[in-house]
């Protein structure tokens, strides 16, 4: 992944009881000219101020954000690190959650044309069995509350001077700003989740 100098890439965590896996998303941000740790604490405040306790199945912790942050100009390492140091949050949704394997595909949009414009993301752990049928469509309330929260952590994110950006693997790895996380009305499945 590219990281330019004044971008980081984030990397926020989630474990499920039972699991040994350590599950994750990534989206890349701009730095705001905050030190590793700093930025890595911001970034998780922000995710658990919109995506609380209460929205995470029982079961599921958000455990931290790591952050990768860039030194040069063409976005090839090396990088600073650094790591959240926030208390973990556990989810208090009492409900029955899906298989560990199912989650919430966000998409990425900017304004750039094309595939190199668009990107995803797989949230694990805001999924229960009362939010999607047997076809795997989203409820039309787990789509508001998802894309209600999505819009309120990217204006919380700006507010902050941390917008959020889509990082390139190639070049020109300059990053695009994005501008609209939206919740796909199907649940996504990875197969990899469901090692055995």
């Amino acid at each position: 992944m590219l990281i330019p100098t004044g971008f980081a890439l984030a990397k926020y965590r989630f474990t499920l009881t039972g699991d040994n896996e350590e599950m994750i998303f990534t989206m890349g941000h701009d730095d705001g000219g905050n030190p590793a740790v700093n930025l890595a604490n911001l970034l998780f405040d922000a995710y658990r101020d919109n995506f609380g306790a209460a929205a995470h199945v029982t079961g599921y912790t958000f455990q931290g954000v790591d952050v990768q942050i860039g030194t040069t100009a063409s976005g090839v390492g090396p990088f600073v690190n650094g790591s959240s140091t926030d208390t973990p949050v556990a989810g208090t949704a009492a409900a029955t959650g899906v298989p560990s394997n199912t989650a919430i595909l966000v998409e990425k949009a900017t304004a750039a044309p094309g595939r190199r414009g668009k990107g995803r993301m797989y949230l694990v752990g805001q999924l229960n069995e009362s939010g999607v049928d047997n076809a795997g469509n989203l409820t039309t309330a787990v789509i508001t509350a998802i894309n209600s929260a999505m819009a309120a952590w990217l204006t919380r994110l700006g507010s902050d001077g941390l917008p959020p950006y889509l990082l390139h693997q190639t070049a020109p790895g300059t990053p695009d700003p994005i501008i609209g996380l939206t919740c796909d009305p199907r649940a996504a499945t990875q197969r990899r989740r469901m090692r055995r």
